[in-house]
């Protein structure tokens, strides 16, 4: 069940910390059952009710609509760290619980920044929990479009991390044109303003669709400049996923096969050492799919 911080809820803490108690309060004003069922946030009161606590309480319309705001913020970022910290351990099911937590009202309330962010979480989630791609997709698009203009020459964070999203959905020439100029962006922004996390995310997803249409030279390139990155920026979730594609790439390229190799075994022993278990079987599955094969600690 969602957790919704209503007016009702705000009354009660108000009046308890008033020291008013329920009879006092709805004296001359309402029958106190009907004071019990809002603060039970059981049914809400008209605006002429409403009014009426709330002078009787001492305080403002405006006060009251404040600590609603802020509860239901706080609530907000409680949970959203809860959801980080399952997500950066790929308990996709327990972030969903969470997820579920953050209330219609809650997200209304939020800004338009944030409000991506839940999107990015509802996405992940339709992915790798209800594996509805279609759904994932359609909700990229949504949230992009929130903020994002056609011919844009400035991207938020959430915006970049929503095109690299629909990337896996859509690889039209207009949406890889879209990722390469944002890119190109990131790159021309000045050292110390530039964000990595979102310029390592791009060429991971970028590397990773050149490879998978066997653009093996574009595909090295990308990962090989990921890869440089990710070890000066702490990218330590992007490592494996550079370290592989670039090795593969070599390897396909049949330019340099024992590096390949190299930076295939290092992408494994890179997962097994950090726990990354899910991008290790992720790894061998593409192992597999290229015939590329483990044995005695050997690729061949």
């Amino acid at each position: 069940m969602a957790i919704e911080f209503r007016v009702g809820t705000q009354i009660k803490s108000i009046r308890s910390a008033k020291k008013i108690s329920q009879t006092q309060l709805s004296n001359g004003i309402c029958n106190i059952n009907t004071l019990v069922r809002i603060e039970a946030n059981e049914t809400s009161p008209s605006f002429e009710l409403l009014l009426a606590l709330v002078n009787k309480l001492g305080i403002d319309m405006e006060e009251l609509i404040s600590n609603v705001r802020y509860q239901n913020n706080r609530t907000y970022y409680n949970i959203k760290e809860t959801i980080e910290d399952y997500f950066s351990t790929y308990q996709w099911k327990k972030a969903k619980k969470q997820l579920e937590l953050i209330s219609e009202d809650i997200y209304n309330e939020l800004p338009i920044h944030e409000q991506q962010y839940v999107d990015i979480i509802k996405i992940e989630i339709a992915k790798h929990v209800d594996r509805n791609f279609s759904y994932a997709h359609h909700l990229a698009n949504e949230a992009l479009y929130k903020t994002y203009k056609d011919k844009a020459r400035y991207f938020t964070h959430q915006e970049m991390e929503l095109i690299n999203i629909i990337l896996q959905f859509d690889q039209s020439k207009k949406h890889l044109e879209l990722t390469n100029r944002v890119i190109d962006w990131i790159e021309q922004t000045p050292e110390m303003l530039r964000d990595y996390h979102a310029y390592m995310l791009l060429l991971n997803g970028i590397s990773t669709y050149c490879y998978e249409n066997d653009d093996w030279q574009a595909a090295y390139n990308y990962a090989k400049v990921g890869y440089k990155v990710a070890l000066e920026k702490q990218g330590t979730k992007f490592i494996p996923s550079f370290l592989f594609t670039e090795g593969l790439s070599l390897y396909m390229l049949n330019q340099d096969q024992e590096k390949g190799i190299q930076d295939m075994k290092d992408a494994l022993d890179f997962c097994k050492v950090t726990g990354m278990t899910e991008f290790y079987q992720a790894i061998i599955f593409e192992l597999e799919r290229y015939n590329i094969i483990l044995e005695k600690g050997q690729l061949r």
